[in-house]
This record gives structure tokens, sequence and C-alpha cells, in this order.
């Protein structure tokens, strides 16, 4: 199997697709950080919905002002993991920003809430706090720009790894006559705007997770 991602991967990870799939890389965003100064970070609690936004917040000097005392929620197991890295707790993980609004919802915590996120983030928990009447503020520490890639190749399959990955790839190439894999159902949303085709979808939202399913489909292939 030809297999394009969306994403590139260290070998570690690549190899363990095995021998029989043949993997090419094209990146498809591009993240720029951007300048922002938070004063005062006592009495906050931080939500971080990307791995994205908990580095370009580590980059800013408002990283100093953390505490361990400080709450800390977030999206994704390599967000939690480079927090943890860090040396910092996180009270809360969900695989995307609607399970974490739901985990809000019913905890209903008295707190005050920044949350650290892409130019394109969706305004899921900004609802959910609205709705709830919590102070929150939504703080942009980077952007997502797209590169449009075109490809003349043929690929039997290409996997995708954000709904802003899958705007960038659709741009200019077509998903018809391929197999789709995507690492959620956020991403996987995305795809079904492009095309009629079922994307298959990893349930952990994880990378990991992501390529045993691709090599358990190219096992059953055989």
């Amino acid at each position: 199997m030809r297999l394009l991602l969306t994403k590139h991967l260290n070998d570690a990870d690549i190899s363990k697709l095995g021998s029989d799939i043949v993997v090419d890389f094209v990146e498809v965003i591009s993240i720029e950080k951007i300048a922002f100064k938070i004063q005062d970070l006592k009495n906050k609690s931080l939500i971080f919905t990307s791995i994205n936004a908990v580095k370009s917040f580590f980059e800013n000097d408002t990283s100093h002002q953390l505490t361990k005392l400080h709450p800390i929620y977030c999206v994704g197991e390599q967000s939690e993991k480079f927090l943890n890295q860090k040396g910092f707790e996180v009270l809360a993980t969900k695989k995307n920003a609607e399970e974490l609004s739901k985990y809000f919802i019913e905890q209903s915590k008295d707190e005050d809430y920044l949350h650290f996120c892409g130019d394109i983030a969706l305004e899921t928990l900004g609802k959910t706090f609205t709705k709830l009447g919590k102070n929150y503020t939504k703080v942009v520490s980077y952007a997502t720009n797209l590169t449009y890639p075109k490809f003349n190749k043929e690929y039997d399959a290409v996997a995708f790894f954000s709904p802003s990955g899958v705007r960038s790839f659709t741009k200019f190439n077509s998903l018809e006559a391929k197999i789709i894999f995507s690492i959620g159902q956020t991403t996987t949303n995305e795809i079904l705007n492009s095309t009629k085709k079922s994307a298959i979808t990893s349930a952990e939202n994880t990378t990991e997770d992501l390529l045993n399913l691709i090599r358990q489909h190219a096992s059953e292939k055989k």
C-alpha cells in the first residue's frame, strides 16, 4: 500500500507500519507563534486544546508565572505528556474540545479560565462557559497556515491528523479512489465536507492509535 501521511513522523513510528506499506510525507500546515502577554496568572485555570498551544505557551514569558497550584486541563495525550515533562499535573485530559466541554458542564467548577489555542480553534469551549456563566478568556497563541500542496503522484491511501490539514490538502487534491484514514471524529467531520467516502477513524485521537489502525487495515487486505 502506498500511503501519504499529512504530517512528518519519526522513524520509530513509521517502522510500526511494516515494510509492505510505502510511506511518503507532506506538510499540509505550518505553525506560526503569536505573541501574547498575560499580566497575572494568579487564580486562573489554564486550558490547552492542542500540543501547539502548550508549546507556544512555554515559549512565552507568561509561562514563568505558572506554578503547580494552577489547575490545568487539556486536549490530547501529547499535550498532557508535554505538560507532565515540564513538571505539571493535568486535572483532566479529553480527546477533543467537545468532550472537555462535557467535563466542565458535569463538574461545574467555580474557576476563572484562560484558554490557549490556535487562531482557527472552534468556539466550543467559549459557548459552553458562556452558558455556564463562567469567566472565560480565549488566548490565541499561534496561527495555523495552510500550505495547499498539489500532487500528481498517485497514492492508495492518505492519513489526516487535523481538520485544517484536510482543508489544506483537499483544495487541490481529490480524495476519490483513495482509502482515507483520520485521527478522530472532528477530523472526519471535516473530511465529509469534501467527499461522500467514509473515513477509517481512530477511536483514541492519538498518532499511535491511527498507525495501529492503518497497520490493521493493511493486514486484513493481504
